[in-house]
């Protein structure tokens, strides 16, 4: 997931890049996010079986507040869906396609790299 920016509007964009959501879109559902203890579901709306995983008691008990429907969260204006058939290396022709599609002025985008740390404190002696 990356961020686009038109101007002063900094959204997250679902499915610019390639995404194991899609390849995998007939074996995987959803997939457990964990981030400071804290378990985010995120559902695959790529899925075949999206509709009855939305609808499953498996996914409601994680609360509202703790999925992320990427659907939904379009509609509510929080992300955009590069839901195109174009190759994801065709980066400009994406960008031409969010232009259109969320009428955007000038969409840049900004790679968002993973950060990870990992640290080890040794034990203390007795």
């Amino acid at each position: 997931m990356d961020v686009l920016v038109n101007f002063s509007i900094n959204k997250d964009c679902y499915y610019f890049d390639y995404s194991d959501f899609y390849r995998y879109k007939d074996d995987l559902d959803g997939a457990i996010l964990s981030k400071n203890e804290v378990m985010l579901l995120v559902l695959n709306n790529h899925s075949p079986k999206y509709e009855k995983f939305l609808a499953s008691d498996f996914v409601k008990r994680f609360g509202s507040e703790f999925i992320i429907d990427p659907p939904e969260r379009e509609k509510e204006g929080k992300i955009w869906i590069a839901d195109c058939e174009i190759p994801r290396k065709e980066e400009n022709q994406i960008l031409g396609y969010l232009k259109e599609k969320y009428l955007l002025d000038n969409p840049r985008r900004i790679r968002m790299n993973d950060i990870k740390v990992e640290f080890a404190i040794p034990r203390a002696k007795k």
